[in-house]
């Protein structure tokens, strides 16, 4: 487990299903009041910066699904940047998450919060962003809506969950002790269709 300067965490899922799967509603929403982040097959690295940076050689095959998968806070990180109003992500380490990537632009994008409502824009990356396989406008300040259980891929490769906390409640509780890692990518993502992959030659890093 990382933890950061305010207290969030990075934690593999199946860690996570077990300290917090039996917990009720109430208590469960105490513990975690911000949405979070399903990240599949990425191996975990603290820094310094208390990045939450989320590294692999080579990211999990479209053709296997994940057989590891991680618990990420969508928080700002204390001192990472400027954009208080938003929490950036991208392959530069003064993101406050840190994709290692090279599919991955330095500063992807960000996602924002409206009224309760979450968003995730993309900041003119080179290889894109989309939400339930359709892509986001590219430098779109309002961005794309994110509602629990939504599936993001950034430059085609780093595939992501968006959990509210009740939405994330109520999946665990949907889970066996026997862990998610057994199911798949799919019953982690509520099964939304995966595309065929695009050509590796595509695009570069930004």
């Amino acid at each position: 487990m990382a933890c950061g300067p305010d207290g969030t965490y990075v934690i593999e899922f199946d860690q996570f299903l077990k300290q917090f799967g039996t917990l009720t509603r109430g208590e469960f929403l105490e513990a975690h009041k911000v949405p979070q982040l399903l990240v599949g097959e990425f191996q975990i690295e603290e820094t310094t910066f208390q990045t939450t940076r989320l590294t692999r050689d080579r990211l999990w095959s479209r053709d296997q699904p994940a057989q590891r998968f991680f618990v990420v806070p969508l928080a700002k990180r204390q001192g990472s940047n400027a954009f208080a109003s938003m929490v950036t992500f991208g392959r530069a380490g003064n993101n406050d998450l840190v994709f290692e990537h090279d599919r991955v632009s330095k500063f992807h994008g960000y996602f924002r919060e409206v009224d309760g409502a979450w968003f995730v824009c993309d900041a003119t990356s080179q290889n894109g962003t989309t939400v339930n396989e359709v892509e986001v406008v590219k430098g779109d300040k309002q961005g794309a809506p994110l509602e629990s259980g939504t599936r993001l891929c950034l430059g085609e490769h780093v595939d992501l969950v968006f959990y509210s906390p009740e939405g994330l409640h109520a999946h665990c509780q949907t889970l066996s002790w026997a862990g998610p890692s057994s199911r798949g990518l799919e019953s982690m993502m509520h099964k939304v269709p995966r595309a065929e992959p695009p050509s590796r030659a595509r695009g570069q890093p930004a």
